[in-house]
């Protein structure tokens, strides 16, 4: 009795295991490219900071909510949830925006060539506790930097 409770334990775990693993691989599938940048300096995504280089900027979600920026170099990537926002103006070229308070670089948006709804990134809280330190003037002291799509476009 008990083997057949342990033999039948063991192939619900493998079926739920092989469905993980099969979402897995179909979400990565789904993955698309919006665009590639080569990031002249060191920027924070989440709690994780990248060095300067070139970037793949893609959507992981089927409506693009999450966002995994890659490098070339191993362990410099990341995966971050985002949400919609809207501009009157269609971009005519992708293009990454940073906020940047002092020599800190914060990716904050990704905008798609064409295509007038970005991508925004939830402020990390080390952008937060860098906001707080400057007081009320964080909000009117940061610089807004746009990057444009610098390496061929991706579509």
């Amino acid at each position: 009795m008990k083997d057949q409770i342990l033999k039948a334990f063991t192939m619900i775990t493998v079926i739920a295991v092989l469905g993980l693993v099969t979402t897995v691989v179909s979400a990565n599938g789904q993955s698309q490219s919006l665009l590639k940048a080569d990031i002249p300096f060191a920027f924070t995504v989440g709690d994780k900071t990248l060095e300067p280089g070139e970037y793949t900027v893609e959507s992981i979600f089927a409506g693009g909510q999450g966002l995994r920026i890659r490098s070339r170099v191993p362990n410099a990537s990341m995966m971050r949830l985002t949400n919609s926002i809207e501009t009157s103006k269609t971009p005519e070229y992708g293009k990454l925006v940073f906020r940047r308070y002092g020599e800190h670089y914060f990716l904050a948006e990704v905008w798609r060539p064409g295509d007038r709804l970005g991508l925004e990134l939830v402020k990390s809280k080390r952008e937060r506790a860098i906001e707080r330190e400057r007081g009320q003037l964080a909000q009117s002291t940061f610089e807004r930097v746009e990057l444009v799509e610098l390496v061929a476009k991706l579509r």
